[in-house]
C-alpha cells in the first residue's frame, strides 16, 4: 500500500487489508492494526489527503493515520531524505473496501501523516 511506485491498486489496498486485520507487518513498513493512542509522543503532523510526497528532514518514522476511525494504516521507517509516496485510487472497489477496513466512508476519510524524529545517541542515557 506504500508508496515508492506511485499508486495504491486495489490488488495492494485489498493485500493491505488482509495483512492489517491479522496484524503482520512486511518489510520496513508495518500495517496493524493500530490506534491512535498508540501513536508515539512528539509526532508531528506533515501531511496528509489521498496523495502525498514528502521528503524526511531526519531519520524517523512516518505514521499514515486516518483520523475519523482513530487508525494507523501503515507505519514506514525513514532516512534523512528519503521520500514517503502515497497515494490512493478513489475507484469503487477502492472505496470500499477501505470503507469497510476502517468503517469510515470515503467522504468522512481524513488522512494524517505524522512523523516522530529517531531518537539522537546523546538523547539516550
Amino acid at each position: 500500500m506504500v508508496a515508492r511506485s506511485g499508486r495504491v491498486s486495489y490488488r495492494g489496498l485489498v493485500a493491505a487489508v488482509i495483512v492489517a486485520l491479522l496484524g503482520v507487518g512486511a518489510g520496513c513498513t508495518t500495517i496493524g492494526p493500530l490506534q491512535g493512542n498508540d501513536l508515539p509522543r512528539d509526532v508531528q503532523i506533515v501531511g496528509g489527503g489521498f496523495r502525498i510526497n514528502w521528503i524526511a528532514p531526519t531519520d524517523g518514522t512516518v505514521y499514515l493515520f486516518e483520523k475519523k476511525s482513530g487508525k494507523i494504516v501503515e507505519t514506514e521507517s525513514l532516512s534523512e531524505g528519503d521520500s514517503y509516496e502515497f497515494e490512493m485510487d478513489l475507484d469503487e472497489e477502492v472505496t470500499r473496501t477501505f470503507e469497510n477496513a476502517f468503517g469510515v466512508s470515503m467522504e468522512e476519510a481524513k488522512l494524517v501523516l505524522y512523523f516522530k524524529p529517531a531518537s539522537l545517541k546523546s538523547d539516550t542515557p
